[in-house]
């Protein structure tokens, strides 16, 4: 968790020192507060619920109709609110993105480093650069800014959810188990950590293989997208060669090897489904049930069970975003994994030498240890040392007429 917490901060280092980046710590500090602003709205809510159903349930029509005027009102500021805090969100997301991306191309050129690392001179393995640079930018600022912001939202948020709920849920629970008598205080606040405390682990439980399975798929799909386009720029010698057997068995296995790994993440996300789709389809229905007991006891009325409800389900929801995030959180920290080794691997082979010194020199060609080997690791030629010196080539040249060449 450290680790991943430090390449968060390394790429968001990089996404705010590009061109414009006081002005997206604006856009942001804007975002934010309008994504706060959405609490304000949803307690206005809460409180509607109560006066709404107590109208209903006094059959007071004239109340009734207003609560429907109320109603209409919040929804209306609050989609004012919500659509001008996406569309500002979008604007932060093309400017982090297209820094990290200079930043990320920068590194990549600086010291021939997008050379160095397909000659075997990088200490990790780097796969695909183009794909690291063109798609993990962009995951990773996505996949930052909307996790990043809710969380934000939702930790801000709870507080004012928790003194909600807590305000509400006056009464007991009280039971008898095994012939004693228990009595809970405000157990609907304990019932909404417990309850999202056991859904947690489950989830966790459930899903951990998922960053391992994206950061997987995302390189075979890189793999895949490069060796078509390498048969694209290559297509006159594979024609003339008559290669595309040998191509398109390549392009099969790396197709395989996709499809592979697409059923053990589609095994996965089933069964995390098999317990997240049905926690998310009950989570609004649950608190219901947990206040039944307050309710058919005589404690509160059923404007009251509606809007504790409500508070309940706010506060599950809001202690729920780990697990309703838990399958986007897992492909951002793949993506940000992938593109901080890039990041780390260009910056490693930018330090080290080339193995190739140029130095000045009256004239000639000076060549020491040199080796030529194939992506495979043959060995094509080794020349321990070789001087070419063009003034005694002229030499000689002129001397060929001669019996005994001057060389």
């Amino acid at each position: 968790m450290i680790n991943v917490l430090k390449q968060f901060v390394r790429l968001l280092k990089l996404c705010i020192s590009g061109k414009g980046g006081k002005t997206s710590l604006v856009h942001l500090a804007a975002v934010i507060a309008l994504q706060l602003a959405g609490i304000y709205f949803t307690i206005r809510l809460v409180t509607w619920t109560s006066a709404f159903y107590g109208a209903l349930e006094k059959v007071d029509a004239m109340a009734a109709v207003w609560q429907i005027w109320v109603f209409a009102g919040i929804v209306a500021a609050n989609s004012a609110r919500s659509l001008a805090a996406e569309y500002l969100q979008k604007m932060l997301h093309i400017s982090w993105r297209k820094s990290l991306t200079e930043a990320a191309l920068g590194s990549w050129f600086a010291d021939r480093a997008y050379w160095r690392l397909t000659q075997g001179d990088c200490p990790r393995d780097v796969d695909n650069p183009d794909q690291r640079i063109a798609d993990d930018c962009g995951l990773f600022v996505k996949g930052i800014l909307d996790e990043g912001i809710e969380l934000i939202t939702k930790i801000v948020g709870i507080f004012s959810y928790l003194a909600l709920l807590w305000g509400l849920s006056t009464f007991a629970l009280s039971f008898s188990l095994f012939g004693f008598y228990v009595s809970i205080p405000r157990y609907m606040v304990w019932a909404a950590f417990i309850y999202v405390a056991i859904s947690s682990g489950l989830t966790h439980l459930l899903g951990r293989p998922l960053k391992s399975l994206f950061y997987t798929q995302q390189k075979r799909e890189g793999d895949f997208r490069f060796a078509m386009a390498r048969i694209r720029q290559s297509a006159d010698e594979i024609a003339l060669m008559g290669g595309e057997n040998v191509e398109r068995s390549g392009l099969d296995r790396r197709f395989d090897g996709i499809a592979q790994n697409w059923r053990k993440l589609a095994g996965r996300e089933f069964l995390l489904g098999c317990f997240t789709f049905p926690y998310q389809h009950t989570v609004l229905r649950i608190p219901l049930f947990v206040a039944l007991p307050g309710f058919l006891a005589g404690s509160i009325a059923l404007g009251g069970l509606m809007q504790i409800a409500m508070a309940f389900s706010n506060v599950v929801t809001t202690l729920s975003w780990f697990i309703f995030s838990y399958k986007s959180l897992s492909n951002l920290v793949a993506a940000s994994s992938r593109l901080d080794g890039f990041l780390a691997a260009t910056e490693a082979v930018r330090g080290r030498p080339s193995g190739i010194v140029h130095e000045a020199s009256a004239g000639g060609l000076h060549v020491r240890d040199l080796k030529l080997r194939t992506p495979e690791g043959r060995e094509l030629l080794s020349i321990r040392s070789l001087d070419v010196h063009p003034a005694r080539q002229r030499g000689c040249a002129a001397s060929q007429g001669s019996a005994r060449p001057r060389c």
